[in-house]
């Protein structure tokens, strides 16, 4: 479904929309999006954070199956203009009303809602894409955002100096339609609730939390665990420990609890306890999925036993420091079809990461097939077993998961032996 490229659609000129990719322009911006239909039902409209990928990303597209509704995942065209851009916030081209993608966002959402015959659209997004669906959202009356782990004031995010590097934005500065910091877009308007807010945050994650009190800071509420309810907006702190805590976000099954949320926006007080379950099973799923990750770094997996080569030789490669986020060393890319690895740490150092990640990725989509974090300093076995297809296929060690290798460095030693 994500494999097609079909041809570009006017916003204008769209009657109607089927399954699939879908093109679309809005004034001179082409939009790539993902749509999956569902007449008269509720419309989620996704937008997507960090380019993970070359092309567009279209994050959460495959929940489509069991979502209440119809989809529109759009993806952030900022990455066509700044090829070096890694977090475009869909900012725009410029100060005008043409020039704003956020608005352009909204553009398309009224369309395709309108064409789905949906009343009722929710913006769900989660980082990176969390200020646009704000911004969005305030095109329309009585819609719903969704935002984990959000960026909301952009001026006080990691990223905010390297993207005035890159687009020449200053995020610190006021902009014309407060792109900047999106806290304004939560208000009610004229005294009454036009939209409804839930903005849902790890306390594990330090860049997160700082963005959480901004908002407690704004609405005048002390930080609290798990649910509050401040007018038309519902704060939502949940405890989810992980190597990488920002990227700890809601999986398919916590889903069903925020779509509850959102059906019983109003008696969100009320359900304060049962909320507080929730986390408490979203925490102990959590803790279950660092202690895997951990046994994963640290043994070999034995689920089928393999006699491999007895070659010892014994590398080494070492990472320099980029100013890029997806920097990384390749150990082989010649790999067999239906063929185990054995891949053996003998010994890695850093300064900058604690963790290192193994994985088997498809250069040719830019596709992480399969990964295994491994403490820095451990020594490590892992068995990386291939499939029929290995065309284009790689082993390679990443500083810390994929995507925030910027200015990260390390040194490993390592063997690597195929199965005879």
């Amino acid at each position: 479904m994500l494999d097609s490229e079909p041809a570009i659609v006017d916003v204008e000129k769209i009657e109607s929309v089927s399954d699939g990719r879908i093109r679309i322009k809005v004034y001179d911006v082409v939009y790539e999006c993902f749509v999956h239909v569902v007449p008269e039902k509720p419309l989620y409209v996704i937008l997507n954070g960090t380019k993970t990928r070359d092309g567009p990303d279209f994050k959460r597209w495959s929940w489509y199956p069991f979502i209440d509704g119809g989809m529109l995942n759009i993806a952030d065209p900022m990455y066509d203009y700044y090829k070096k851009l890694l977090l475009g916030w869909y900012w725009g081209s410029d100060d005008t009303e043409s020039g704003n993608f956020r608005h352009h966002v909204a553009i398309i959402a009224k369309k395709i809602s309108k064409v789905m015959g949906s009343s009722n659209v929710i913006f769900y997004s989660s980082s990176g894409g969390c200020a646009a669906s704000i911004q969005a959202s305030s095109y329309f009356t009585n819609s719903m955002t969704v935002s984990i782990n959000p960026q909301v004031v952009l001026g006080k995010f990691k990223y905010a100096k390297t993207f005035e590097e890159i687009v020449g934005v200053n995020l610190i500065e006021q902009d014309v339609f407060s792109r900047q910091n999106v806290i304004k877009y939560l208000e009610t308007r004229g005294g009454e609730s036009c939209n409804n807010h839930i903005i849902i945050q790890n306390i594990r994650s330090e860049t997160d939390m700082i963005q959480y009190y901004e908002l407690c800071k704004h609405f005048g509420v002390n930080p609290q665990y798990g649910i509050c309810k401040v007018k038309n907006v519902v704060l939502w702190t949940y405890d989810s420990p992980s190597f990488t805590p920002h990227n700890a976000q809601e999986n398919f099954s916590v889903y069903y609890a925020i779509r509850y949320l959102i059906n019983n926006f109003d008696d969100a007080v009320k359900l304060q306890n049962f909320y507080r379950l929730i986390n408490e099973f979203w925490y102990q799923n959590s803790v279950i999925q660092m202690s895997l990750d951990k046994i994963k770094s640290e043994q070999i997996n034995i689920s089928n036993i393999h006699v491999f080569e007895s070659s010892q030789t014994i590398e080494e490669c070492c990472l320099e420091k980029r100013k890029y986020k997806y920097n990384h060393v390749v150990l082989t890319d010649k790999l067999k079809p239906n063929t185990s690895y054995l891949i053996q740490i003998k010994d890695s150092t850093s300064e900058s990461v604690k963790n290192l990640c193994i994985c088997l990725k498809d250069s040719y989509k830019t596709i992480i097939i399969k990964k295994i974090m491994v403490p820095v300093g451990s020594k490590s076995s892992i068995v990386i077993t291939t499939g029929a297809k290995t065309e284009g296929y790689q082993i390679c060690i990443y500083p810390d998961i994929p995507g925030s290798s910027e200015d990260k460095e390390f040194n490993v030693k390592f063997s690597i032996n195929s199965s005879l």
